[in-house]
């Protein structure tokens, strides 16, 4: 039996404080069969599902909406933003528990972090600026959508493999799409400065989920060369397969197989 090491993790803002004290990441070294998790959908219908989906989607904002390019458009943009981040608290408590829960809580904490710089309180000439730059990112939203689908696709097909190995997928396959990330804006002229801005976003959101759980699979390091590849996304998807439009139900799945 391995386990994963005690982490206490302590975030907090004016409204949110979340404690969160993993002590049972425990998986078995055998290899095993995907456990299959029904705890979704015994808590919560497909429509709720399907809306937390498409609303986790649209907060991520990638290939789901254009990014403010004025302060005039952030008003809005962060308006909209508030009130997706209320939806999903609300399905969050409602459709999960145990582990999927807790990392949601961290999810959706770090989604709220990496929006602040998208909301600015006035229109400084920083601020400006940085909106200046997301013309290359608006430019580019299809592309990097595509690497953001193909990595929500991939964590559905990590369900097959043996639940031991089904986290270290999950962090090396991040790993992947943040390099699909980098090679699209290699593309642009001129967009150096809005790539960075743009995969400090995307860390932000991820990096958290990425201390608390991927151990010794960091970008940096070799383990995921010696991981072998994850499993593959069918060519012909059967009925069982779900086109989601976010990274959060396959994930969550996959934290309660840990649950066991």
């Amino acid at each position: 039996m391995k386990h994963f090491p005690i982490i206490l993790l302590s975030l907090s803002t004016n409204y949110l404080s979340i404690i969160i004290n993993i002590d049972c990441l425990a998986v078995n070294s055998r290899s095993s069969p995907t456990r299959s998790s029904t705890s979704l959908t015994a808590k919560c219908p497909q429509s709720i599902l399907d809306s937390y989906d498409q609303d986790m989607a649209r907060l991520m904002t990638i290939g789901q909406r254009i990014w403010p390019e004025s302060f005039q458009e952030s008003k809005t943009f962060c308006v909209e933003s508030r009130h997706l981040f209320d939806k999903i608290t609300n399905y969050k408590n409602r459709c999960s528990t145990g582990t999927a829960k807790q990392f949601t809580s961290v999810i959706i904490y770090s989604i709220q972090r990496a929006h602040k710089t998208y909301c600015p309180n006035k229109a400084t000439k920083k601020a400006m600026n940085f909106f200046r730059l997301q013309s290359c990112t608006n430019r580019v939203t299809n592309q990097t959508a595509r690497c953001l689908n193909h990595y929500n696709e991939q964590l559905q097909a990590i369900k097959r493999a043996p639940v031991p190995k089904q986290i270290p997928h999950v962090c090396c396959q991040y790993f992947e799409m943040l390099k699909c990330f980098e090679k699209e804006y290699e593309k642009l002229p001129n967009c150096s400065d809005s790539a960075e801005i743009f995969l400090n976003f995307v860390r932000q959101i991820f990096d958290d989920i990425v201390n608390l759980s991927c151990q010794d699979y960091t970008e940096s390091s070799d383990r995921c060369d010696h991981l072998g590849q994850p499993p593959s996304i069918p060519m012909i998807k059967d009925k069982n397969w779900k086109h989601f439009k976010s990274f959060i139900l396959p994930l969550v799945d996959i934290w309660n197989n840990i649950d066991g």
